[in-house]
């Protein structure tokens, strides 16, 4: 299996984890690729091509949707669901980290403006280890774990740090209490 395809299968495990997680906290889920192409007035959704996800055209940009669409409580939401193995120890402010692409980020905050739908990021974080290289540079053994959430809106306030060059379009980081929701790992399986 190529890296790829690895990584396309971990992130369904964790977003299976937490299609599961919202559905048994009353929510209906849908995938984005199957939200109709005009439900949004002044955008068109397209579903997922080849070797790309559902997009979103909005003022002539093609944005990546985030994965899922969520009915909740009288009224939908977007949740972009991460699978992290672990929260990353960051060696500069000696804290644990977790973060997304810095360009998906800048989009979903377009989406949020384009749709009138909130976005929430929820990263799921099953292993209480940290990786050697981590442990190497100093951090405790054991990463926060569980499912961590938060609306898009307030965690653009409590960004811990970005990346510019890191990975293809930058990295946006925030540490544990960034986030408003956080579920123990036994809570969320």
């Amino acid at each position: 299996m190529g890296d790829f395809a690895r990584q396309f299968e971990h992130g369904r495990v964790g977003e299976n984890v937490i299609t599961q997680w919202l559905q048994r906290h009353g929510a209906s889920v849908t995938h984005a690729e199957h939200v109709p192409p005009d439900t949004f007035p002044g955008c068109k959704v397209y579903p997922s091509g080849y070797m790309k996800g559902p997009h979103l055209i909005h003022e002539n940009l093609r944005l990546v949707l985030p994965d899922l669409l969520v009915f909740f409580n009288g009224g939908w939401s977007w949740v972009e669901a991460k699978h992290k193995t672990c929260f990353g120890w960051h060696r500069k402010t000696r804290q644990w980290t977790t973060g997304i692409d810095l360009g998906h980020y800048q989009q979903y905050l377009h989406i949020e403006r384009a749709t009138g739908l909130p976005v929430y990021l929820m990263f799921y974080h099953p292993q209480a280890q940290a990786n050697v290289r981590d442990i190497n540079a100093g951090c405790p053994k054991k990463p926060p774990v569980g499912l961590f959430g938060g609306l898009l809106s307030e965690l653009q306030h409590n960004k811990d740090h970005t990346h510019e060059n890191h990975g293809r379009h930058g990295m946006v980081y925030w540490t544990p209490e960034a986030f408003s929701l956080h579920y123990p790992l036994e809570n969320v399986q």
